[in-house]
């Protein structure tokens, strides 16, 4: 998140315990300056965020507005330091080192980082956002008027932003650009399609709207020939960060200390050990398969698994819907994990009467992930969240098929179960709502730990009876808990290996789907997700071993409570895994 000084001072009504201390109100102060002048130098971030003091403007990703944002991560890291943290209350203390550590960030993405200068996807994804975020109802129907304003002057200045792209970026990756170039037209869609409906019902702003919209179409359209034309020829910066610049990165994303090499090694050791716990519970399913083949006996360890489990995934693989289906599907599993999510009471789940959907990812994004959990707005924690899921490629192709026997009917509930039920919606719904969690808590969220939470809970889903009867459906679980150790050790390939990128991406896309059992569809775009998004990866990993760590010694606890103690692991909001820890500890729970 860029920085840039505040002006007036803001009005923000943060959330959370109110300040006991002198220390603490001047805390409170100061958070309430910082998100306002992060948020401004941000304004689709804010979008996002819900907070809509800045809906009108894009990012200033000048030479200038770069400087801009250094100068203000200087001035806070000042203002933070003449705050004694020993005199804070524990929530406003953690409320101060979330903050310093996402100066930390900033400082080093401004100056070594520098995305500005090459990462053609960052403009891409701020262009989406930055149009969806305003075409959704506010909240209070009376603020709908201000928001499409807000989204034409948006949209009135999306060709200067434009400009700004074209004069920062220099040369790019390959795979940033493809991914780009694929998803930009997208970008036009939503100007020639979606938003035309929204001002149907404000003639006052309609002779504007048309202005606008006819130059953002073709200042979309003249980005994509400048792209293609130009941009294309420089297509030859490398994605990888390098392991120096990835290894500091990596310690900004997790939040918390960590050694690569320890990584690693836990990572693979997680995977052989899940392997063969894999292969235990696939091999009765395979002797009904081929109750007279004995041949995989004459293999050992790595053949002999991938023969058994990956011969009964690659049966049950055939279990899918179609690309008309496949939304239908998805919902028919949340509806059943649902049910005994309810007789089991492992966790409570929010209100039938929120505001969640599952829909269609929007264009900017299609394709990133399959699947993606949109949560409602930290200032707006009651609108629209969305459970979003990708559009299944080309209809009637090989890739298509592989796509649908990836995520066939039993990996769509382990999908579910880790993106909403009760993974990511259940815990951010949640943590939204606690009257703990702060606005510098909901700001600032913590991937280690939403990740985290995510991965352990799928385990003690299964843990607390899902699918006790059904072993295939188990079988995809741990098939899709593999994904948490690959992620971590496919992060690391990508970003530090040093030859050529068609050989690594070979190497990686053969352990996928040799170790991961991932089919083809998948395996390629993780590839290309790792290129895209380097160290989110590995959160999975770290969040899992450390949040489910927390979750078993609290298990040892006299006393302990599975549902009282899940509930509380969240309801600190989503901060880092080890603060967590502190505070549980602080609790008497740990």
């Amino acid at each position: 998140m860029a920085l840039a000084c505040a002006g007036a001072k803001p009005t923000t009504n943060l959330r959370g315990p109110p300040p006991t201390t002198a220390a603490d109100r001047a805390m409170a102060q100061l958070s309430e300056l910082y998100l306002d002048a992060s948020l401004a130098h941000n304004p689709v971030t804010a979008s996002y965020l819900g907070y809509h003091k800045y809906d009108g403007r894009w990012p200033d990703w000048s030479p200038a507005g770069i400087e801009r944002s250094l100068q203000t991560v200087k001035r806070f890291e000042r203002e933070l330091g003449r705050i004694d943290e020993k005199q804070l209350s524990p929530p406003y203390a953690i409320d101060r080192q979330l903050i310093l550590a996402r100066l930390a960030a900033e400082r080093f993405n401004l100056l070594e980082l520098k995305p500005a200068e090459w990462d053609v996807q960052a403009y891409n994804e701020a262009i989406g956002s930055g149009l969806y975020h305003l075409t959704l109802p506010p909240a209070d129907p009376a603020a709908l008027l201000a928001r499409r304003t807000a989204l034409l002057e948006r949209l009135e200045g999306l060709p200067r932003f434009l400009e700004t792209a074209k004069q920062r970026l220099k040369e790019t990756p390959q795979a940033h650009l493809e991914f780009v170039l694929a998803q930009n037209p997208g970008n036009a869609k939503t100007v020639e399609e979606t938003l035309p409906p929204l001002f149907e019902a404000h003639p006052e702003l309609s002779v504007r709207f048309q202005a606008a919209r006819g130059k953002a179409v073709a200042a979309i359209n003249d980005y994509q020939k400048w792209l293609e034309v130009e941009l294309k020829p420089k297509a030859t910066a490398s994605f990888r960060l390098g392991r120096e610049k990835w290894e500091r990165k990596l310690r900004h994303t997790l939040e918390t200390e960590v050694s690569v090499a320890d990584l690693e090694t836990d990572a693979r050791a997680g995977l052989a050990a899940l392997r063969f716990q894999m292969y235990d519970l696939a091999l009765p399913l395979y002797r009904q398969l081929r109750p007279d083949d004995l041949s995989y006996q004459n293999l050992a360890g790595d053949e002999r698994i991938n023969l058994v489990v990956g011969t009964v995934l690659s049966e049950a693989a055939k279990e899918h819907g179609t690309p008309e289906t496949f939304f239908a599907d998805v919902k028919a599993q949340s509806d059943k994990i649902i049910t005994f999510l309810e007789k089991s009471d492992l966790i409570s789940l929010p209100p039938k009467t929120d505001n969640f959907v599952i829909e269609p990812t929007p264009p900017f994004l299609d394709g990133l992930a399959v699947a993606f959990y949109n949560p409602a707005p930290a200032f707006e924690p009651d609108v629209k969240k969305s459970y979003w899921i990708s559009s299944v490629p080309k209809p009637g192709t090989a890739d298509a098929e592989s796509y649908l026997r990836e995520y066939n009917r039993h990996m769509l509930q382990a999908l579910t179960i880790h993106e909403a039920f009760p993974g990511h919606y259940v815990q951010l719904y949640w943590s939204s709502h606690s009257p703990y969690a702060s606005q510098v808590k909901q700001v600032l969220e913590s991937g280690t730990m939403t990740e985290g939470w995510a991965v352990m809970i799928e385990q003690l889903v299964h843990e607390a009876g899902y699918a006790d009867d059904d072993p295939k459906c188990r079988l995809f679980h741990l098939k899709m808990r593999l994904r948490v150790y690959l992620n971590a050790i496919l992060d690391l390939m990508m970003h530090t290996s040093t030859g050529p990128e068609a050989e690594v991406d070979q190497q990686a896309l053969q352990m996928l789907t040799s170790l991961g059992f991932q089919e083809n569809a998948e395996a390629t775009r993780k590839i290309r997700r790792a290129k895209l998004t380097s160290t989110q990866l590995s959160t999975y990993f770290v969040g899992y071993r450390e949040m489910l760590g927390i979750y078993r010694d609290g298990q040892k606890k006299p006393g302990f409570q599975r549902k009282q103690f899940l509930e509380k692991m969240i309801g600190y909001g989503s901060i880092p895994p080890a603060m967590i820890r502190t505070l549980l500890t602080q609790d008497g729970l740990l």
